[in-house]
């Protein structure tokens, strides 16, 4: 279908506009061994993020803390996020993350 410029003008957006989010997301099948080199830039101290049915189901847990401690990384395991995280439980996360004086996050899960 070829496309038609039938639209209404006060249809048409009047102006530019622009998103930005500085989270950097990694993705897909090969992101594990991407891990440590992405985090050499932040520093040492890595939370690791998830919910208790996301590390029974992946068993990747044991993968990812091997990867970061053998590259000289400490972890900090925060296993209590929900599906669908309340106020309280980032809160609690952000507690932790602020006492450890966590560098970088890693989330694992959907």
């Amino acid at each position: 279908m070829k496309y038609s410029r039938v639209m209404r003008e006060d249809f048409l957006m009047s102006e530019i506009q622009t998103f930005h989010l500085k989270t950097k997301l990694i993705f897909g099948a090969e992101t594990l061994r991407e891990l440590p080199v992405q985090g050499m830039p932040f520093g040492p101290k890595v939370m690791i993020v998830t919910g208790k049915r996301a590390l029974a189901e992946t068993g990747i847990l044991p993968k990812i803390e091997f990867l970061l401690k053998g590259s000289g990384f400490q972890t900090i395991l925060f296993p209590e996020v929900e599906p669908e995280p309340t106020l309280a439980t980032v809160n609690k996360g952000l507690q932790i993350a602020r006492e450890n004086d966590i560098d970088w996050v890693v989330g694992i899960g959907g």
